[in-house]
């Protein structure tokens, strides 16, 4: 109930409020009793009455501050205090822990419950059901410990004021909080949505990078295979060393291949390419250093310096997609892919395998 002077909260029993004082009930009932006649004569003997002791038998003693501890309470202290099982703590879990000022305890458990959404949802509905049974069961004498550890803080920060201050401040520290326990929990919501849509799509984007590059890699290792033989078959230009592949992403996908021979101690890089499906042999760089020397003096002819610019990128191109290999793998091996990955390097076992 609550003071008809003031409209703070006072026990059902209390007749004056603990906050201004003022009498609560029906003054009209008050009888006065003054316990005899003030003018009795001296001689009239006096009964004195024996008083009988009522010995009350205990099962358990009586918590010093339960005045404190009703106040910090609240309105429910009858219902915590005695029952085993609270159907509250039960229905709302770690949302009712924040809303009777179990911050800590709330919040680590809505932290871990985001953790099972997002990675273990599988186990969502078990470790609910777990969870729910045990807040109902647990949360009483939780509660309960925590507020008696308020109240002694409470009593050694004031220690010169007077019980009923002790009270009020007791009061003013529990009870409940509806609005942290409404705004965390839609927080709590508004985090578990956009988690939840955030590792899907990554989920699902990680499981479409790795199909593309496993098709990318294939691709690129077969077509290397084919034009390897046909490089053994039409040219003399060493043995196989590596090779390196891009692929090229259009509205299709096409593929450049490079082929790095060894030939008289020397690299030679040979190009293929593909369009529509079909590969075709481009150019070597067999001649290019020829090429080169016959272009500084001069001498080279019109057929000769068309196939020196047709060549002289091949090798560069070779070295950036090596580069830029290599900087992809490293951002797989950190998982931080964002795209499709585009160049390969094959070695010399992997392409004759």
């Amino acid at each position: 109930m609550k003071c008809k002077n003031c409209g703070k909260r006072i026990r059902k029993k209390e007749l004056f409020c603990n906050s201004c004082g003022f009498y609560n009930g029906d003054s009209n009932n008050i009888s006065w009793n003054d316990g005899g006649d003030l003018l009795r004569d001296d001689k009239t003997p006096v009964v004195e009455k024996k008083e009988e002791k009522v010995i009350v038998k205990e099962d358990k003693p009586r918590y010093e501050d339960e005045d404190i501890l009703e106040g910090y309470i609240g309105e429910d202290y009858k219902t915590i205090s005695n029952s085993i099982f609270n159907i509250w703590a039960f229905l709302l879990s770690w949302i009712y822990f924040i809303y009777r000022k179990l911050y800590i305890i709330g919040y680590i458990g809505l932290f871990i419950t985001l953790l099972i959404v997002i990675f273990l949802r599988r186990f969502l509905f078990i470790y609910l059901f777990v969870i729910m049974i045990t807040s109902g069961f647990v949360f009483n004498p939780i509660y309960i410990m925590f507020a008696k550890a308020k109240i002694g803080i409470i009593k050694d920060q004031n220690q010169d004021n007077d019980r009923f201050t002790i009270i009020n401040i007791a009061m003013e520290k529990g009870g409940t909080n509806l609005v942290i326990a409404l705004i965390s929990y839609l927080v709590f919501l508004v985090i578990v949505f956009f988690s939840v849509v955030s590792f899907s799509y990554n989920k699902n984007h990680n499981a479409n990078f790795w199909q593309e590059n496993s098709e990318n890699q294939a691709n690129c290792i077969s077509i290397i295979k084919t034009a390897y033989n046909n490089l053994e078959e039409e040219y003399d230009l060493g043995s196989v060393s590596d090779a390196a592949c891009k692929v090229l992403v259009t509205t299709t996908k096409e593929y450049e291949v490079y082929l790095r021979t060894i030939k008289d101690d020397k690299f030679i890089y040979s190009l293929y390419t593909t369009e529509n499906n079909l590969l075709r042999y481009e150019n070597n760089t067999e001649r290019y250093n020829e090429l080169e020397t016959k272009k500084v003096n001069g001498t080279i002819t019109p057929e000769e310096n068309d196939l020196y610019n047709a060549i002289r990128n091949i090798e560069s191109n070779y070295q950036d997609i090596s580069i830029q290999s290599a900087k992809e793998e490293e951002l797989i091996a950190k998982k931080q892919n964002k795209s499709e990955r585009t160049n390969f390097i094959f070695s010399k076992e992997e392409i004759i395998r």
